[in-house]
């Protein structure tokens, strides 16, 4: 168990120097020595931290042992860092204050955000009355919410997710008016929102997502006027909402979806001047949209879904998804409508024709999208002869259509073919197919609407072309080439990846696969991790491309599925190769030799001696040997942390065992590479060296975030 102490101290340079300067001037009254006073932590606190490892089953004794090293001394950081310092998953993290005029310290922050703890929240932690930020978030802590939490007056932040709490919350929680931040999404509290929740005027994230609260959202939580973030989806919230939600002007994400609200939505929605996400969905909302939520300008994510709302969905918001610059899904509404097709019907049934209608409502990656495209330029590579190159070929970002057979289709057409969606009649891991009726001849159709991903370490898709014979996909240009250019020197033989953004990028892509196979539902498995399919941004950011082979688990993550062996060689999974049994773990095997190719400078495939063969054969017996500097990238002239140079190799291979289940996950990647990457000395300087030019970006040790 790693265990992070910072201190912070209250007296500035200023103060130090005339300090220095009195002790240099008054010496004699010292008797010949300068009297120093040494900072020491509140002995209660340290025993109640004792007692609280102690339940927690955490070996924290000689870090906290009043008799020996004192928790605070010798630590100082700027006292900044302590609004700016946040949790690092997995890892227990104290953070002291000292006042210098008492020369006490006490504990103002405590992290243990998923270290597998049990029990209840222990009692001992009243005695941390100076206690400013609070994390025990992803444990398996039960029961009640203790009475003694009303006495941490000063407390800012309570992030208490994903544990198995429960009962009702305490009516002192909603005094405890120093509160910014008070999450407690995925426990099993219950009950209702008082109107004292409107004492929490300081209070800018609040999240109780995936509880069983019930009753209504109180007038008074139009107080709440710094809120930013209001998750409270997955509940049992009812009522209609209230006017009084117009005054948070600043609110950036409103997420109401999966409760039982109902009634119109107020027309003071449209004084969230700020907000950038709302989701409605899976309520019963009804009644006509407020022609206010239209003026919403820096909305980029509506969900209107499977409510009742009817009438005309207002213009702006339509005219807004056509420009690419609204994502709005409202299926499942049936009374709701747009424009002139409002009161359309449809009739004239005849012979069931099954397509798959491929839309895209944002012009951003999809991965479904690529997936059908890579599988038609195939097809059409082996059945078409023509050479022409593509020109004249139309771009289409603005609901963008795919060609099948003669048809072309906006996503506003299935909107008027299912009736804004309104009759599932199957499911899959592509996503929902809806029953639908052809305008143009009035045939029947099913229409399957396919799942997208967002996450920064991907490659944004721009448009298309689907001429025939031409098929084209356009992403955003990635400046930064491959990162085998990179890594091989092909773009800038000058430019020198130094060892830490190595490290940097590989924590990267393991974000995006951990993405890919954790948040994914259904997880996805990419098939073909390599450094050629490993973009740069000019900034030299990962960005991870070609999803031509990707595949979907429609029963998720960690089954497995029999699939023709796709990659490419020297990245495939052997396990893979042998039984055509495909999961995330094949994934995890490429992508430890991608970053065994960051860590040598190699290839994946290399000649030695006259033969091809895979980079991990040649460098295994170096590892038994202890040959390390033979193994790092001689590029790097010895410029590399021996300590993070050795974790590398592991994580490395322990990636690329035979057998997959002998592997790690992507999740225990990203959480391996990320300490990896605190070994190295902070810095927010040149990290890509280069004789011609100098590449600046932010410190990315910071802890990622949440």
């Amino acid at each position: 168990m790693e265990i992070l102490i910072k201190c912070s101290s209250f007296m500035n340079v200023l103060q130090l120097f005339f300090l220095s300067v009195f002790m240099c001037s008054s010496s004699l009254f010292f008797h010949g020595g300068i009297a120093t006073m040494e900072n020491k932590t509140d002995p209660i606190e340290v025993e109640a931290l004792d007692a609280i490892f102690r339940k927690w089953k955490i070996d924290g004794q000689k870090a906290w042992n009043i008799n020996s090293t004192n928790p605070c001394r010798d630590y100082v950081v700027n006292d900044e860092t302590i609004d700016e310092f946040s949790s690092s998953r997995g890892k227990l993290e104290i953070l002291c204050s000292c006042d210098n005029t008492t020369s006490i310290c006490n504990i103002i922050r405590l992290s243990a955000w998923d270290l597998k703890l049990s029990g209840t929240i222990p009692n001992e932690l009243e005695n941390l009355t100076k206690l400013v930020y609070m994390n025990l978030d992803e444990n398996s802590l039960t029961g009640d919410l203790p009475d003694f939490l009303w006495t941490l007056t000063e407390m800012e932040t309570m992030e208490l997710g994903r544990n198995q709490l429960s009962g009702n919350i305490p009516n002192y929680i909603w005094n405890l008016t120093n509160l910014e931040t008070l999450d407690l999404y995925n426990n099993s509290f219950e009950g209702s929102i008082p109107l004292s929740i409107g004492n929490l005027i300081n209070l800018k994230i609040l999240n109780l997502e995936g509880n069983f609260f019930q009753g209504s959202i109180p007038s008074s939580i139009g107080n709440l006027v710094d809120l930013d973030i209001l998750y409270l989806s997955n509940n049992n919230f009812e009522g209609e909402i209230l006017n009084s939600l117009g005054n948070l002007t600043k609110l950036r994400i409103l997420d109401l979806e999966g409760n039982s609200f109902q009634g119109s939505i107020p027309s003071s929605i449209g004084n969230l001047f700020y907000l950038e996400e709302l989701d409605l969905s899976k309520n019963s909302f009804s009644s006509h949209l407020p022609q206010e939520i239209g003026n919403l300008k820096k909305l980029k994510e509506l969900d209107l879904s499977e409510n009742n709302f009817t009438g005309l969905i207002p213009n702006n918001l339509i005219q807004r998804q056509r420009r690419g610059l609204l994502n709005m899904s409202f299926e499942g509404n049936p009374d709701l409508c747009f424009g002139d097709l409002c009161g359309k019907s449809s009739s004239n049934k005849t012979t069931i024709h099954i397509i798959a209608v491929i839309c895209s409502t944002i012009v951003v990656f999809s991965v479904a999208v690529i997936i059908f495209i890579g599988w038609k330029v195939k097809r059409s590579a082996r059945n078409t002869r023509s050479e022409e190159p593509l020109r004249g070929c139309p771009l289409q970002g603005t609901f963008p259509g795919i060609h099948t057979s003669n048809n072309e289709f906006t996503y506003l057409d299935l909107v008027t073919m299912t009736k804004n969606f309104n009759k599932i009649i199957g499911k899959g891991g592509f996503g929902n197919v809806y029953y639908g009726i052809d305008q143009r001849n009035g045939s029947e159709v099913a229409a399957q609407i396919l799942s997208r991903i967002h996450h920064k370490n991907f490659v944004s898709l721009v448009g298309y072309c689907t001429e025939t014979g031409h098929l084209a996909l356009v992403y955003e240009y990635m400046e930064g080439g491959s990162l085998r250019n990179l890594i091989s020197g092909q773009c800038n033989s000058s430019t020198i990846i130094s060892w830490r953004d190595r490290i940097r990028m590989s924590f990267e892509i393991a974000q995006g696969l951990n993405y890919l196979h954790q948040e994914c539902q259904p997880a996805i498995v990419h098939r073909d991790v390599k450094t050629t399919n490993i973009l740069l941004s000019q900034k030299f950011e990962v960005k991870i491309a070609d999803f031509g082979l990707s595949k979907i688990f429609e029963n998720g993550a960690n089954t497995s599925m029999s699939t023709i062996v796709m990659g490419t060689f020297g990245y495939i999974d052997p396990e893979y190769h042998k039984t055509q049994k495909l999961n995330e773990k094949s994934d995890v095997y490429s992508f430890g030799i991608v970053l065994i190719e960051l860590i040598t400078g190699q290839p994946a495939v290399v000649n030695h001696e006259g033969e091809r063969i895979p980079i991990a054969t040649l460098v295994e017996p170096m590892i038994e040997r202890g040959e390390i500097d033979e193994i790092i990238d001689p590029k790097l002239n010895g410029e590399y942390n021996i300590i993070s140079a050795r974790k590398a190799l592991e994580i490395a291979f322990a990636c690329i065992p035979q057998k997959s289940n002998e592997r790690l996950s992507m999740f225990d990647i990203v959480k391996q590479l990320k300490e990896c990457l605190e070994i190295e000395i902070p810095q927010k300087s040149l990290t890509i060296k280069s004789t011609d030019t100098d590449i600046y970006y932010e410190d990315v040790t910071a802890p990622f975030a949440r």
